[in-house]
């Protein structure tokens, strides 16, 4: 399952971004991937961070994992500068790989 995540994950957006990706988890079968597409976030705040972390840790205690796909470099830094990128998992494509 593939969810698109929003331009905007501000500490609004968190409690709907938990209810997402609680659904999503939800939905998947054992080994399943949930796989967040980030290519559009424009701003993350602290709050989202948590949910998805919440996220991965709920995903790998039901034996599934919640994969970051294509984050954006605004994502991308701000897991950088809390030191947490190592704690997800970080997926880019063929065109990131070669910039």
């Amino acid at each position: 399952m593939q969810v698109l995540l929003d331009e905007q994950l501000t500490a609004d957006a968190a409690e709907r971004l938990r209810r997402l990706l609680l659904d999503g988890l939800a939905r998947q079968p054992g080994v399943g991937v949930l796989r967040l597409d980030g290519q559009q976030v424009l701003s993350v705040e602290v709050p989202c961070l948590q949910v998805l972390l919440a996220a991965a840790h709920q995903a790998v205690t039901q034996g599934c994992l919640l994969e970051l796909y294509r984050p954006s470099p605004v994502l991308k830094e701000a897991l950088r500068l809390l030191g947490i990128e190592s704690l997800l998992s970080v997926q880019t494509d063929a065109r990131d790989e070669a910039s």
